[in-house]
């Protein structure tokens, strides 16, 4: 069905953003930096030519600020990333980015004191002890490049545990941050601006990757230009497919089931084609987390939920949603006010 295609596209797009970026460590030729400035820069263009081409785009304000706050938190997130998958590996990187569902959740919390359900808790309990096994004594993962003159200084006992935590930590707050924005914009904008919404993330992440690019006055490699279109197409369409698989299922069932399969499927081709090494902390972190996930996207029918804050337009059904998308409805309904 087309529900379960964009289900599984989903998952081998996000995959291969990741991917990418640890192929290129691996290689140790290319500038990842220079591929990813390529990257926002080809999204932005791909989303440019959908919302050119769509005609119904009216400038919604909500879409362009939700949008621009996407983007950013990518754009920024980007370095972060480099950093998580050079050090902690591909398959672990994965795990913290797709157990940033937690923040709508705790951001429920604590601006509409709302309580997640008892399963659910025991899924925050999880997902928190599978980021302390990921986090606290990363695994440095080998490069082609590395000599043993150039390891000294970048061994995992020389990595301490304040820069994993502050690092992990960063990825996974703007993480979570991009998570709440796209929650948001199926309660604040018409679901017809989706175009709009994406074409403001990645204009927001592609300036400053030109001026990057300008700044840093190097060559290009074509290496690097094909990797970075590679990313910016699967970048651009693993969200366009967030946002279409949410139209057709429920987000209880989305969410753990792509993210559970990105781990996987992640972890499968690190492990078997970019000699990623997974220690067994880091292996037993990925299973808690896996578990996790379903925990905390799992729900009960006479559980009591936030009301749920719809634009006066939306065309979207109201049994649709997530609770992790209610909490961010009655969250962006409390800022507003």
């Amino acid at each position: 069905t087309p529900t379960l295609i964009y289900l599984a596209l989903y998952v081998v797009f996000s995959s291969v953003f990741t991917l990418c970026i640890k192929w290129v460590h691996v290689r140790g030729r290319e500038d990842i930096i220079t591929a990813g400035a390529i990257n926002y820069i080809a999204a932005a263009i791909l989303i440019a030519i959908w919302f050119f081409i769509d005609g119904q785009q009216t400038g919604d304000p909500a879409a362009m600020w939700l949008g621009g706050t996407m983007g950013t938190a990518y754009f920024v997130n980007f370095f972060f990333v480099i950093w998580c998958i050079r050090v902690v590996g591909a398959s672990s990187t994965t795990v913290v980015g797709v157990l940033s569902m937690l923040m709508p959740i705790i951001f429920a919390a604590i601006v509409w004191n709302s309580v997640p359900q008892v399963i659910q808790i025991a899924g925050i309990g999880l997902a928190l002890v599978s980021l302390i096994l990921i986090g606290l004594k990363p695994d440095r993962q080998k490069s082609l490049s590395d000599t043993d003159s150039n390891r000294k200084q970048t061994d995992a006992e020389n990595i301490s545990v304040l820069m994993s935590v502050s690092m992990l930590g960063s990825f996974f707050i703007l993480c979570g941050v991009s998570r709440i924005v796209q929650e948001a914009f199926k309660f604040q904008s018409d679901i017809t601006q989706k175009p709009t919404f994406l074409l403001a993330a990645f204009v927001a992440a592609g300036i400053p990757s030109i001026v990057a690019l300008i700044g840093r006055r190097r060559t290009v490699l074509p290496m690097e230009l094909v990797i970075g279109l590679i990313m910016g197409i699967a970048n651009a369409s693993q969200t366009w497919l967030t946002l279409k698989a949410l139209d057709a299922m429920e987000g209880f069932i989305f969410f753990p089931v792509s993210s559970a399969g990105g781990i996987i499927f992640t972890m499968f081709v690190a492990m078997l084609f970019l000699h990623e090494r997974v220690s067994k902390r880091a292996f037993i972190g990925i299973a808690v987390a896996v578990i996790a996930l379903v925990l905390m996207n799992a729900t009960t029918e006479n559980s009591s939920e936030p009301p749920k804050i719809q634009p006066e337009n939306s065309s979207e059904k109201a049994g649709s949603e997530n609770t992790a998308g209610h909490y961010v409805g009655t969250i962006i309904g409390v800022i507003r006010n």
